[in-house]
């Protein structure tokens, strides 16, 4: 029957079988196309939302307890102000994420739960804790706000995790449509060649060649090999099939790699768009665009959040202020590259001192007190802001190596503040400049900073006050010895004055004017006795209170690190 059509009728069946294929593979493209944009739209709008969420939900939740130790810390009810606002932060956050599809309002139901039962046992204690109330139900509160904070951030973490696999699932899943896209049509366009074969064979023999090639090709791509090469010159209408067949290969190698790569985290792979009209292409440019960003925000908050922690543990433990000042210079110049340093200190009012510093070559006319308002560093603490010096003349601070000495291109001086009083100011100096970063970075800890340093003052005069008590006590004890002895010697007195009494009796008739004084000075004795046991008893009472003063003192203490420490 085949062979009585005629050419024109099977070049016509050609054409349509063409036209009927072709729409199969247009659908078949189109559905696959459509299933891809939804994928990708569900990324955009659903996990990488939902990352930046999480991220933002741990920021807040360390900026509150942040600010719980700052208020204990202060001993200052006013600074809960601000975590009652990162409390509400942190709730119309949680709120938002209820308008994302992929989080789970379980999830977020509990994790407010938590949160309020956290944030009543802190407010509480916080409170009780600024008011001096230390005992042990404050201490088993704060195992039982450690508990709720750490099931938050588990929380937050788990749900982090579960988005990134979901996401990397999504792009599986993209994948799979593109090869899945890929085999359908090149088992259609297969299926085609063979048509075509046995079709054209009576018509024109010279296709044979390029024929085999396509379907060559379309048998690598059907069992997932994407290297697949087309060598086809003819300039028919296989010829152009073969082109667009090499640029659908083309297409789906690039988009393949570019999903590969992306997936993997490689955002350095660059996604060839082909045309405006190219959707997919630009959907995939757009998102390793989204991924950049948050993966450089990611970064930089990592690197700021890394640097509070270490700069806290360099000032953390019983520290004096000098061993910690030389703690944070050189911590400071070690993260920032800086090269030379050095901090300053305002033991009183008017005058910034020098108490530590980090490859500063210091010459005996070098200054290392500055009045408030002199030089940068004075400046500085009296505007109570940051001064950055670029392109610094030679000569205004040296950086001493064992093969001589530089001057660094630029000097950065910030003070660093204790509720709006100045308690010193920072200067560093480095070859390079100071980054956006790097200035972020020390505005962030400049308040932590003043604390610590806060702390280890009023630490210091506590000690003082301790070992002022404690030699108090021992000079109490001292004068009670004294009193016990002349006591003894009194006693002894007492009762040589009752043998002498004994002896004057029998000389009573012709003494009795002596007997008379006698008995007097006795009485006097006597008195002196009570009066000397009684200062005894109010030296022993006082001496209780001094011993109470100070476990009392030690209590404090020891209940307020507990804290600081549970906090952290």
């Amino acid at each position: 029957m085949f062979s009585q059509l005629k050419i024109r009728d099977k070049i016509s069946l050609m054409v349509i079988i063409s036209i009927l294929i072709f729409v199969i593979i247009v659908m078949s493209n189109y559905f696959f196309r459509y299933n891809n944009e939804q994928l990708i739209s569900e990324i955009e709008t659903g996990y990488v939302s939902a990352l930046e969420l999480s991220r933002d939900l741990e920021e807040t939740l360390l900026s509150l307890q942040y600010a719980m130790q700052n208020a204990v810390a202060a001993a200052d009810e006013d600074e809960l102000v601000i975590a009652d606002s990162l409390y509400k932060v942190f709730l119309l956050q949680l709120n938002t994420g209820r308008m994302n599809p992929t989080i789970s309002e379980e999830i977020l139901n509990r994790m407010e739960k938590d949160l309020a039962i956290y944030y009543r046992l802190a407010d509480k204690n916080v409170r009780r804790m600024i008011l001096g109330e230390f005992n042990e139900e404050t201490i088993a509160a704060l195992e039982v706000m450690k508990e709720q904070y750490n099931s938050i951030k588990t929380t937050l973490a788990d749900k982090t995790r579960e988005n990134k696999v979901k996401m990397t699932e999504a792009f599986r899943s993209t994948k799979t449509n593109y090869e899945a896209s890929t085999l359908l049509t090149n088992s259609v366009i297969f299926i085609v060649m063979v048509l075509f074969s046995i079709l054209g064979y009576y018509i024109i023999r010279s296709i044979d060649k390029p024929l085999n090639e396509i379907v060559n090709a379309a048998n690598n791509l059907a069992q997932g090999k994407v290297d697949v090469a087309l060598q086809v010159t003819t300039r028919d209408e296989f010829g152009f099939l073969a082109k667009a067949f090499v640029s659908l290969i083309d297409a789906t190698k690039d988009l393949t790699r570019a999903a590969n790569a992306i997936g993997q985290g490689d955002y350095s792979y660059s996604v060839r768009v082909r045309s405006k009209a190219d959707v997919l292409g630009n959907a995939l440019e757009q998102m390793k665009r989204n991924l950049i960003e948050i993966s450089q925000e990611n970064t930089q908050q990592n690197w700021l959040k890394t640097g509070q922690t270490e700069l806290h543990t360099h000032m953390s433990g019983e520290l004096g202020i000098e061993k910690m000042a030389q703690n944070v210079i050189q911590f400071l110049c070690g993260y920032l590259d800086a090269q030379v340093g050095a901090i300053y200190l305002l033991p009183d009012q008017h005058r910034l001192k020098m108490v530590g510093s980090y490859s500063l070559a210091i010459r005996q006319d070098d200054q290392k007190t500055f009045e408030i308002g002199e030089g940068l560093v004075g400046q500085s603490a009296l505007t109570k802001k940051t001064i950055l010096l670029k392109n610094v003349p030679d000569g205004y601070l040296s950086i001493r190596s064992g093969l001589g000495e530089s001057t660094p291109a630029n000097v950065l001086v910030t003070p660093f503040i204790y509720e709006g009083n100045i308690i010193g100011a920072i200067e560093l100096g480095k070859f390079g400049e100071f980054t956006e970063n790097e200035l972020q970075f020390l505005e962030q800890v400049n308040p932590n900073i003043a604390i610590n340093f806060q702390t280890a003052e009023s630490r210091t005069k506590l000690k003082d006050l301790l070992e002022a008590t404690q030699k108090q006590a021992e000079e109490l004890r001292t004068q009670q010895e004294e009193l016990r002895q002349a006591n003894e010697r009194l006693e002894i007195q007492t009762a040589a004055l009752r043998q002498s009494e004994k002896q004057l009796q029998l000389q009573q008739q012709a003494l009795q004017t002596s007997n008379t004084e006698l008995e007097a000075q006795t009485h006097e004795l006597e008195k002196q006795q009570t009066l000397l046991k009684r200062k005894n008893e109010e030296l022993k009472i006082a001496q209780k209170l001094v011993e109470e003063k100070a476990r009392d003192l030690e209590l404090a203490n020891k209940y307020k690190s507990e804290f600081l420490a549970n906090m952290s």
